[in-house]
């Protein structure tokens, strides 16, 4: 049987709607949130409450997009904090405000 981290990074890499969840709205409001030195916390589902398109994601895509960007914080952990998980078993993160992300 297929470990559920593999299959659901696979829907990541082929699904049109975490491609375009992930490089439209996460990484551009991760990029505004670094370059305003904005130390907040947040998950994924937060992202739900920002966007329309977001909050209209399977649970599946919503998945994905989390363990996509677990791999993006665990590539650049001089850029993410992860601050474990919360009540609800999302990963928490922040930006560390010393870095300043690219437009």
């Amino acid at each position: 049987m297929t470990h559920p981290s593999i299959w659901l990074r696979k829907i990541a890499m082929q699904s049109p709607e975490v491609q375009y969840a992930f490089n439209s709205i996460v990484l551009p409001m991760c990029a505004q949130l670094g370059n305003s030195g904005c130390t907040d916390k947040f998950t994924m589902a937060d992202f739900k409450q920002i966007s329309p398109y977001m909050s209209n994601l399977q649970p599946k895509h919503m998945r994905s997009l989390g363990i996509l960007f677990s791999d993006l914080a665990n590539k650049y952990p001089d850029i993410f904090k992860c601050h474990g998980k919360n009540s609800k078993n999302h990963k928490v993160y922040s930006i560390i405000p010393c870095y300043r992300l690219a437009p």
